[in-house]
């Protein structure tokens, strides 16, 4: 995977939204780098940026693997 890009309306509860991605090859560890916007995006003039995102990526199964509150 080279790059995935997502944009729409997030909200609580039912309106989360959810990207996924499939990482595939032959390693079984695979580096990526994910982040969510918030607050920054009002600066460039976008309305209703979220004020405290959270992003947490899950595994296939959906265990968790890493969560980030800022």
């Amino acid at each position: 995977m080279a790059n995935i890009s997502t944009r729409g309306y997030v909200g609580t509860g039912a309106s989360v939204m959810i990207a996924g991605f499939i990482l595939a090859g032959g390693s079984q560890h695979a580096k990526i780098i994910a982040r969510g916007l918030g607050p920054s995006l009002a600066q460039a003039g976008v309305s209703d940026a979220l004020p405290d995102p959270v992003l947490q990526l899950h595994d296939s199964n959906g265990a968790l693997l890493a969560s980030n509150d800022s």
